[in-house]
């Protein structure tokens, strides 16, 4: 039985399947995740090296060229390019879409590897970095209250960063502005070179003492205690007290031969707004996950951060890109459901008949909820390019109606009953409609 004489003559269940069709989709379209754009992989890596104190003809040289050439073995490479600056440069690969991007990093750290004894000394390992919008914060907050920047720094560092990173679907959190502490160790050069200490010997000695080392397990009767050996500094004048050198017998300590002081991390990067000074965190997705979803989540626990802070201290939302996302996709709503009611109002003009108007105008809610459907099943997002994409199928949805239309007045122009008519008039069309659309 052809679709048309299936919904003829079984009304009744036909109705049912619409209704039916009409639960489905409206139950799918909440369950529908929200976006900007189609979550998109872009087949390009971009690769990072430094070379201290060399000019650009030397990073050009010695590492971008290396580096060019190594990349042009991996598969599938269909441009490089590369930007050589004073002490470091940058290569961006772009592959031919459709390549496994990460098959294509693993192989192109393998090419990288082989060439590593032909990079200067000086270089440091190249970092492979796959281009990811993702990687564009979905949010970004600024943490304020009526403290120095230090005390701002080390509660969004120690309370706030690590609360918003066990959120699902952020992948990190950013802390940029204020001052963030940071020990300083000024050697006195003539001490230590009477002493016959060099600067790297002090570092390996800091780095091996700044240690908490597992210690083990004792085992006391029939318990079992977990050991460790506590060598982390705590302190200024622990740091103070480390020996660094040995002169007749006598240790001499580190604050012997340097000023040992609490300060704050150089500055590199400067965080304002409206011209003050603040502290600011910006928040990254995972690739993969929804940004309205995660948004939301992230403003769900900042909101139960507000309650718990100190009273005087205020997180406040700066930009959010969910709330661009939505009023994006809320105009997009508004332009389809308006094109449709003023595509409705055109044909009632012109066909001057309400009943095949409201024919119409039920097939095209009725079409867009069934592609809902679709979409939740396969995992698509409501973004421009779906809701453009629906906008556009409304159009041609409206086309296909009228020429359905038209064919079965023909039919009723010739004398048949409306039942026959509603079947030949569809039989007739169908094959040439499906054509047409898929064209």
């Amino acid at each position: 039985m052809k679709l048309s004489d299936f919904s003829v003559n079984r009304p009744i269940t036909t109705l049912v399947i619409y209704i039916g069709i009409i639960v489905l989709g409206m139950f799918s379209l909440s369950k529908l995740a929200i976006d900007l754009i189609p979550d998109i992989s872009y087949p390009m890596i971009v690769i990072f090296s430094d070379y201290p104190g060399a000019s650009p003809q030397e990073v050009e040289e010695n590492l971008t060229k290396v580096i060019e050439n190594a990349a042009a073995l991996s598969s599938n490479v269909k441009k490089i390019t590369s930007t050589s600056h004073e002490g470091h440069t940058m290569v961006t690969v772009e592959y031919e879409w459709g390549t496994d991007m990460s098959a294509a990093a693993a192989d192109l750290r393998e090419k990288l590897d082989l060439v590593r004894d032909y990079l200067p000394d000086d270089a440091t390992q190249p970092i492979i970095l796959k281009f990811d919008p993702s990687l564009i914060p979905i949010m970004i907050v600024t943490v304020e209250g009526q403290r120095d920047l230090k005390s701002l720094r080390y509660i969004a560092d120690h309370n706030i960063k690590t609360n918003l990173e066990q959120i699902d679907g952020v992948a990190t959190v950013d802390v940029y502005g204020g001052k963030k502490r940071q020990i300083h160790v000024d050697l006195d050069k003539k001490l230590i070179d009477s002493f016959g200490i060099t600067i790297n010997q002090v570092v390996g000695i800091l780095r091996a003492e700044n240690v908490n080392i597992s210690g083990g397990e004792m085992v006391e009767g029939n318990k079992s205690y977990t050991l460790r050996t506590i060598g982390k500094f705590k302190s200024i004048e622990e740091i103070k007290r480390i020996v660094v050198a040995s002169k007749n017998g006598i240790p001499v300590y580190l604050g012997d031969v340097a000023r040992v002081y609490d300060g704050f991390v150089e500055k590199n990067t400067y965080a304002r707004v409206g011209m003050k000074d603040s502290v600011i965190m910006t928040i990254q997705k995972q690739s993969g996950t929804n940004t309205v979803q995660v948004a939301k989540l992230v403003e769900k626990r900042i909101n139960l951060l507000r309650r718990e802070l100190p009273q005087d201290i205020k997180i406040v939302k700066f930009y959010s890109s969910a709330d661009f996302i939505k009023k994006s996709i809320n105009n997009v709503w508004q332009v389809a459901i308006m094109g449709g009611v003023f595509a409705i109002f055109v044909l009632l003009i012109f066909l001057r008949n309400i009943p095949t108007t409201l024919v119409i105008g039920v097939s095209i809610p009725l079409s867009v909820i069934t592609t809902f459907i679709f979409m939740y099943l396969f995992k698509l997002t409501l973004n421009m390019m779906s809701l453009g994409g629906l906008a556009l199928g409304i159009g041609m949805l409206v086309d296909n109606s009228i020429v359905v239309l038209e064919n079965i007045f023909r039919y009723r122009e010739f004398g048949a009953k409306p039942f026959e008519a509603a079947k030949l008039g569809s039989q007739e069309m169908s094959n040439a409609i499906v054509a047409s659309t898929l064209t």
